[in-house]
């Protein structure tokens, strides 16, 4: 695992957050945008992951800038206090790519 997601490090179980994943770095200078049904995976299971998108508003993600169609965000809720959980991002690209960015958290109690 190499390219992570730097923005979510701890969540408590009650809470539900929004996780956003960055791809601009990995597009680079490439004219290719993300499309199609990005999906995120979570091991250990536990966790609930619902609204997995595609941005489609310009955002920043670990302090950088990310135009439409370039990261994917989702709802993350749940889990089990004192795990540490990896998320797994996957998104095509409209050029043919497919593209990974893990994301490691732990559940505070």
């Amino acid at each position: 695992m190499t390219a992570l997601a730097p923005q979510i490090r701890t969540k408590t179980v009650a809470e539900a957050l929004v996780v956003s994943f960055g791809f601009a770095i990995k597009l680079g200078t490439s004219s290719a945008l993300l499309n199609g049904t990005p999906t995120v995976e979570v091991a250990p299971s536990g966790p609930t992951i619902t609204a997995i998108a595609i941005n489609a508003v310009a955002i920043t993600v670990a302090g950088v800038s990310h135009a439409i169609g370039q990261a994917v965000q989702c709802m993350v809720s749940g889990g089990t206090a004192g795990e540490t959980y990896t998320l797994t991002c996957t998104a095509t690209t409209d050029d043919g790519q497919t593209m990974q960015i893990y994301a490691t958290f732990i559940v505070e109690t």
